[in-house]
């Protein structure tokens, strides 16, 4: 029972600690950006569940672009920010191809029986979805079945052709949480040319093999790397105000290299 608690008290800690190094760097973006942030986020789910921005772009009244493919979630998402201004919201996929291809999500009937983050698990990836959906079978004793994912055609768009259409030249901050398919957003655009301060990428699941893949991208972009669990954070720093590096090295988190 004691190496139970003792081992819950340091994931609590490292969790703590990841999202204190996280919102330093959201803050060193807001302080660069002089308060004015806009921030294109790909994958916003509803506008709150999982969300590492929500609370400090709320706070400091960000705007921006958000992005988000499944039909229930963005509902959710357009009713979270009705009344919010300088956000445009854009009900679409992102990859480096454009045309229509099927996500799948736990079955919406059964969303009750499961815990949250199983109900927030959307991909284009199949193994994916089922993979999150047996552990929360496990966890809530459960059968697993087949049927018990979903799946929703969904349009998929080029990150360039949305941003031309929305007028979007530069950003300070890009924020990718796509459940496995964020290589194919980083090459649907040329990050370097918006001229980013930060990006926060998941890197996570299956996809974690892929990890020198994801910071290359970034590195790609004029990033650089640091690991916050299962976050990718990059920042330029010639566009942020304060050592950054300094304050990640504190945190005990590693930075990532070639």
């Amino acid at each position: 029972m004691t190496q139970n608690a003792d081992a819950s008290d340091a994931h609590a800690q490292r969790r703590a600690r990841i999202e204190a190094s996280r919102d330093g760097f959201l803050a060193a973006v807001n302080t660069a950006a002089g308060g004015r942030v806009f921030y294109v986020q790909v994958g916003a789910h509803d506008g709150r569940m999982a969300d590492p921005v929500f609370a400090t772009a709320k706070e400091n009244g960000w705007h921006g672009l958000l992005i988000e493919p499944h039909p229930a979630y963005f509902a959710a998402l357009q009713h979270r920010y009705r009344n919010r201004k300088g956000f445009a919201l854009r009900q679409l996929g992102i990859s480096d191809t454009e045309g229509v291809l099927p996500l799948y999500h736990l079955d919406e009937a059964l969303a009750e029986q499961f815990p949250r983050w199983v109900q927030g698990c959307a991909s284009l990836d199949r193994r994916r979805v089922v993979q999150q959906v047996k552990v929360g079978c496990t966890l809530r004793g459960l059968v697993h079945r087949d049927d018990m994912v979903a799946q929703t055609d969904v349009a998929l768009r080029r990150l360039d052709s949305v941003l031309a259409e929305e007028n979007i030249r530069t950003a300070d901050l890009l924020v990718i949480d796509v459940e496995g398919h964020e290589l194919p957003v980083m090459a649907s655009a040329d990050l370097a040319a918006l001229s980013l301060r930060g990006m926060l990428v998941e890197c996570n699941g299956i996809n974690a093999t892929q990890k020198p893949d994801y910071v290359a991208a970034l590195q790609c972009a004029g990033m650089t790397v640091y690991e916050l669990g299962e976050d990718l954070c990059g920042f330029d720093p010639t566009r942020l105000t304060i050592n950054l590096a300094a304050e990640f090295d504190t945190a005990g988190l590693p930075r990532l290299v070639n």
